[in-house]
């Protein structure tokens, strides 16, 4: 299959390209580089029409970010990038072609995979994983379709449309979400900020599905399958050894502190458990058939404390329990075994109607035949009419608690159904708002992102909207003050920071910046006009006119160098070069403060941060 009709079939002025292999949100195609005589895959971004403005950059940057994300990495496991660039508005990365098929194929097909083959795949992604997170690199979608197994065995982690290099400012707004649900972090869901240990969730997951062909948390939505994520423990894997379902057990913890930290840590602990299984030591596993563990393995010790012995553990009663008296007194001794005065208590110690007893605890031959007689049992306590009525009382104590917990269930039941309802409603109309931004319609977007803050305002979909509401106010405060309209810039500014006055405790990092950016941009904007929107020449309009306005000119030509640093700072960007694009960007801000140029390279700085030194840690 050839490219469409239009589309020539040559890119980057040496890609040949052959066929179309797949296509979604990007163009995948089978070419040949032309000057190495290899075969290669080309991915070209697909950019929609309707796409426009900082919406259709944004998305050119995050195709750029892939590139950089993958290009940076040079592993076995990890599919390799030969190039990237753009070819008359074409944008492509040119990588290695794989033969062979998806994890994701395979499971489906195949179902649960033989041990050997899962301790060898998790084995080679958690070696990926371990390279990617030690150059800066959070892959963010882990899961079986992004799992390429060639024909030798030998997988490869591809797919980095999403990855996050942590030396860079991050392009998703604070509270949003990227990824597979099925496969997402209880912080990805969140939508709080992720770190390397993200990724060993997910790929727990994908440990899990190839151990038992399906996965852990399961749903008949996203809201249930990311609720199950969040709040519910996966079920223990039939039959998987113990020291296998332990690593499940610590890659699948809810917080990330009890995880794995290091995808080397997580992968010694495979190790460790795959030799427990090929060195012949017993390991215990789940629901395993009876009789596997001797009786005694099992069995608790009953002895109430040490030196008594227990009826059930066969030991023979010894003499002193043997000897302990009966609760009530016996029947009366035979005459012919009259008490001795060894056994018989001295005459006169004991006084009343028991003096006659002997310390053996029964009644002496002699004891009078009145005393004896004159016992009986005694009677029940309460009387037929009083049980029954308590009884009727106990019934109904049961019953009322029945209907209480049955109402007290019912009314969770509801709450639960009901908040899920609002979830699903507000994360709806998110997706819509989102949709609305892609398409350049900022002003209906910043209308359902308010909508979603006034009734979601303490939920996750609440700091959700409100991070992206502020975000569209933002570009629209932008927008404004690059179309001459200071009053619409200086309201739109003023409302960002409204909606973080109430939060101080809470903001996020990304919050903290925009708050930040719409402080200077709002002072910038009442510099060059005052605070009403007005400019100077707009308050002295009736003073005489002393001739060309030439500090008016001065300003133009100062903004419209602003404006040149500013584009040759976003083209560094793109080509990956963060320290120049802000050297630039600081260039556009000081050449005409205030100006919306200026405004917008202030934004960029306050979005981004400096490149690492090369030995410089973690951020």
């Amino acid at each position: 299959m050839h490219p469409p009709h239009g589309i020539s079939d040559i890119i980057g002025g040496k890609y040949r390209i052959i066929r179309e292999i797949a296509r979604s949100n990007d163009i995948v195609y089978e070419a040949v580089d032309q000057t190495m005589g290899r075969r290669i895959a080309i991915k070209e971004l697909l950019l929609p029409p309707n796409l426009t403005g900082l919406a259709r950059r944004e998305r050119i940057e995050r195709f750029g970010r892939e590139a950089r994300a993958a290009g940076k990495l040079s592993h076995p496991n990890i599919v390799t990038i030969y190039d990237f660039g753009e070819d008359g508005g074409r944008y492509f990365i040119a990588m290695e072609y794989l033969e062979g098929g998806t994890l994701r194929d395979r499971l489906q097909t195949a179902g649960p995979l033989p041990m050997g083959d899962v301790l060898g795949y998790a084995y080679q992604m958690l070696a990926a994983l371990a390279h990617a997170h030690a150059n800066r690199v959070i892959h963010r979608d882990v899961k079986p379709d992004n799992v390429y197994i060639l024909p030798d065995g030998l997988i490869k982690l591809t797919d980095f449309g999403i990855a996050r290099l942590t030396e860079e400012a991050s392009l998703t707004g604070d509270g949003q979400v990227f990824g597979t649900p099925s496969y997402m972090s209880p912080e990805q869901i969140e939508g709080r900020t992720i770190d390397t240990r993200s990724d060993l969730f997910s790929t727990a997951i994908v440990l899990y599905e190839m151990l038992t062909g399906h996965k852990p948390f399961t749903g008949d939505s996203v809201v249930s399958i990311t609720y199950a994520i969040m709040n519910a423990q996966p079920a223990p894997a039939h039959g998987i050894p113990e020291s296998l379902q332990s690593v499940l057990t610590r890659g699948l913890a809810k917080l990330p502190s009890a995880r794995f930290q290091t995808a080397e840590e997580m992968r010694k602990a495979l190790s460790d458990a795959a030799a427990s299984l090929s060195d012949g030591r017993t390991d215990r596993t789940q629901h395993q058939p009876s009789g596997r563990f001797p009786p005694h393995s099992l069995r608790p010790d009953l002895s109430p404390h040490p030196g008594v012995s227990s009826a059930h553990h066969g030991a023979t009663p010894t003499a002193a329990t043997s000897a302990l008296p009966p609760r009530y007194p016996a029947g009366p001794t035979p005459a012919s075994n009259p008490p001795t005065p060894a056994t018989s208590m001295p005459a006169g110690t004991v006084s009343g109607p028991f003096a006659d007893w002997g310390n053996t605890g029964r009644p002496a031959a002699s004891a009078p035949d009145s005393m004896r007689q004159g016992w009986s049992a005694p009677g029940p306590l309460l009387s037929e009419r009083s049980r029954t009525f308590l009884g009727s009382v106990a019934i109904g104590f049961v019953l009322a608690a029945i209907i209480l917990g049955a109402t007290l269930s019912f009314v969770r039941s509801y709450e639960e159904r009901q908040k899920s309802v609002g979830v699903l409603a507000a994360q709806s109309t998110l997706r819509e708002a989102e949709m609305l931004v892609t398409q350049g319609q900022l002003q209906q977007a910043a209308q359902l992102y308010a909508q979603v803050l006034r009734t979601n305002a303490e939920t996750a979909e609440g700091r959700t909207a409100r991070s992206n509401l502020a975000e569209v106010r933002m570009r629209l405060g932008v927008i404004a003050a690059q179309q001459g309209e200071p009053a619409e810039a200086e309201r739109y500014f003023n409302e960002v920071i409204e909606l973080y006055d109430g939060y101080p405790a809470s903001l996020s990092p990304a919050d903290m910046s925009r708050y930040q950016s719409a402080l200077e941009n709002l002072a910038a904007i009442r510099m060059n006009t005052g605070p009403s929107g007005g400019t100077d020449s707009s308050r002295n309009r009736d003073a005489p006119t002393q001739g060309p306005d030439l500090g008016a000119q001065a300003l133009s030509a100062r903004s419209q160098e602003a404006e040149r640093y500013l584009e040759q700072g976003d083209n560094m960007e793109l080509q990956g070069d963060r320290r120049s694009a802000r050297e630039l960007w600081q260039r556009a801000a000081a050449a005409a403060p205030g100006t919306p140029p200026a405004i917008e390279a202030n934004t960029r700085l306050n979005n981004t941060r400096p490149d690492f030194d090369s030995h410089a840690g973690w951020p």
